[in-house]
């Protein structure tokens, strides 16, 4: 495992969500019920920090597309970690390639930490909602 849950979680904490927020989100590490509550609602999340975000746009939202954005990042790792409102993927560190092909178009919001607090993707409910979180430049 290159990076924990912990560092995943944190990092994410402090780069995408926003300041209010915050401590809320990271008791997703160690209170299950707030974990459970926090995916339950991860269709209609409302407290990503908007500047971070990039919509993708329609003519690029094919899995195989949304894979190329991805590792177009220089040094991108292997292994992500997943944040999901589905119990299956929910905890999971899975390589890239295989997160993003389970995630898009799966039908459950999802959050795939890639660089902790610097590179993500979210998977939202709605037709289209898709978007890559990004602190790099």
């Amino acid at each position: 495992m290159l990076y924990s849950e912990e560092i995943h979680i944190l990092k994410f904490s402090i780069s995408f969500i926003e300041r209010t927020y915050r401590d809320r989100f990271e008791q997703i590490l160690t209170k299950p019920r707030i974990r459970k509550k926090f995916r339950e609602s991860l269709s209609h999340f409302q407290h990503f920090i908007n500047s971070n975000m990039r919509k993708i746009p329609g003519s690029f939202q094919e899995l195989d597309e949304i894979y190329k954005a991805l590792i177009s990042v220089r040094d991108v790792p292997n292994e992500v970690y997943i944040i999901s409102e589905s119990s299956k993927w929910d905890r999971k560190f899975l390589r890239l390639d295989e997160g993003i092909n389970e995630i898009v178009s799966s039908g459950y919001s999802s959050i795939i930490s890639i660089l902790p607090g610097e590179l993500a993707y979210y998977e939202g409910e709605g037709l289209g909602e898709r978007y890559i979180l990004s602190k790099l430049s």
